[in-house]
C-alpha cells in the first residue's frame, strides 16, 4: 500500500483532477505538497470522496495554486488525524 504521496503532482499544469477521485487513500498518511505549484487548478471537487482519516500531514498541499477558488470538495474530509498543515494554502489568493 502507498503511504506517502508527497510531491506527487507538484508543479504540473493540472486543471482537471477528476481522474484522482477514485484513488485509494485509506492507507496514505502524507500528502505534503501533492498539488503545490499547480497554477491551473481551480477546484478540488474530485477529492471529496477521498478517505482521509489516516492522513497526518497536508503541509504545502496547495501552496502557490493561485487560481484555486473552490474548496468545497474538502468539506467532508475527516481531519481528526492531521498534525501538520503549515502553508497548506500559501499564496492561494483567489479562494472564496
Amino acid at each position: 500500500h502507498v503511504r506517502h504521496l508527497s510531491n506527487l503532482l507538484v508543479n504540473r499544469r493540472l486543471s482537471d483532477i477528476s481522474a484522482l477521485s477514485n484513488f485509494d487513500m485509506s492507507n496514505v498518511s502524507s500528502i505534503i505538497a501533492m498539488f503545490a505549484f499547480c497554477h491551473s487548478l481551480r477546484n478540488v471537487d474530485a477529492l471529496s470522496s477521498w478517505e482521509t482519516k489516516n492522513i497526518v500531514s497536508v503541509s504545502q498541499m496547495f501552496e502557490e495554486c493561485n487560481n484555486l477558488r473552490d474548496l468545497s470538495g474538502l468539506s467532508g474530509w475527516d481531519t481528526s488525524s492531521i498534525e501538520t498543515m503549515n502553508r497548506m494554502f500559501k499564496s492561494c489568493r483567489n479562494i472564496v
